[in-house]
């Protein structure tokens, strides 16, 4: 009897230890920094992000780069060894991170073996807090950002930025609507006390948020509060009011975007409408629905493109649906027609229709 009640009593334990797995964890640290904590079956592993809340969206249009600019500052280094010691130091412990800006938020990701979860944390810990920049790591920076946004832009390149050729055909229409910024913001102008103000009034922890997901360490808590939870707070700094439509679009354009071949694409983009609740979901079934409409009209029964999709984006407090197709230019008309038929069942939305090619 004794041993059945044991029996019982061990089941019991390992079904609340089986579901364990799928709770999360979420509290404040002391000084307002939101934790998010997950334990996974990968023991031997943690994912870690860590969500600062500044994007390109805070900062107006000649100015966006900043908090890009600052991400790639922070793998500056920490001491005299630079980006090279501080790469070496995180190899060593087994790990993998990136960092990367949207407009909301800037987000650093780590991939690290689960026993040196506290090592990787403690190295991210002196790179939001103890990274030394100055002028020639200001430089360098600039450098690199000017190249992943495709490298320094001629007379040429910006006079056609500001006309906007070479987008795509939603930013196009964000540009338009005056939700997005006409031409790429330019690097040279930013100083290093501006990026250092970012630093001191958005790095704080109390608008952070840390998520830690995998094998996690049973003293990752008392870790935290103790290191991440001596972090100083701030008073926070106001998010910019996010961008509303101001112009209206034109109902079709052309944008020729080269000379050669008969290839085209065609985009019929709508404006989302606002949905009360924030109900999303809705807004997500409308797409699948139209995705495979969109496939069914253009491919399976007439055989127009080989690939047509449906896109969402979000371009200030907007969001913009897009049925998209590649086609031949002589099929451009018939290809708008059987768009039409596509999207006639939500015919309550006002499109305007781009052709690229």
């Amino acid at each position: 009897m004794r041993c059945l009640m044991f029996a019982c009593l061990l089941f019991g334990c390992t079904s609340t230890f089986a579901l364990d797995r799928f709770q999360v964890e979420g509290y404040l640290l002391s000084n307002g920094m939101q934790v998010l904590l997950k334990p996974g079956y990968e023991r031997n592993h943690v994912s870690i992000r860590l969500v600062v809340g500044v994007g390109f969206d805070d900062f107006g249009c000649d100015r966006q780069e900043l908090p890009h600019l600052l991400e790639h500052l922070l793998f500056s280094g920490i001491d005299d060894t630079g980006e090279g010691g501080l790469e070496e130091r995180m190899q060593a412990l087994g790990g993998e991170w990136n960092a990367y800006t949207s407009s909301a938020d800037t987000t650093f990701v780590i991939d690290a073996p689960a026993r040196n979860q506290r090592k990787v944390l403690d190295l991210l810990l002196a790179v939001i807090s103890q990274t030394r920049i100055d002028d020639q790591a200001l430089a360098l920076s600039k450098r690199i950002v000017e190249r992943e946004d495709g490298g320094h832009s001629t007379h040429l390149q910006r006079l056609l930025g500001r006309q906007d050729q070479g987008h795509g055909a939603s930013d196009r229409l964000a540009v338009e609507l005056g939700l997005k910024c006409a031409e790429r913001a330019s690097l040279d102008s930013l100083s290093l006390d501006e990026v250092e103000d970012v630093r001191q009034h958005w790095y704080a922890p109390n608008n952070m948020t840390l998520i830690v997901v995998g094998g996690l360490d049973k003293l990752l808590p008392a870790y935290l509060e103790r290191t991440y939870g001596a972090l100083e707070p701030v008073e926070p700094s106001d998010h910019r009011p996010l961008a509303s439509p101001r112009h209206t679009a034109e109902a079709r354009s052309e944008i020729d975007n080269g000379w050669l071949g008969d290839s085209a694409k065609l985009h019929w983009l709508f404006v989302e409408p606002t949905l009360e609740n924030g109900q999303d979901q809705i807004l997500k079934l409308l797409q699948d629905y139209l995705d495979w409409t969109l496939y069914s009209e253009l491919r399976l029964k007439h055989g127009l493109s080989y690939g047509p999709s449906t896109r969402r984006e979000v371009f200030g407090d907007s969001g913009i649906l897009s049925l998209n197709a590649d086609l031949d230019r002589a099929d451009i008309n018939e290809a708008e027609v059987r768009h039409e038929v596509a999207y006639r069942s939500c015919s309550h939305l006002e499109g305007t229709t781009r052709v690229t090619g």
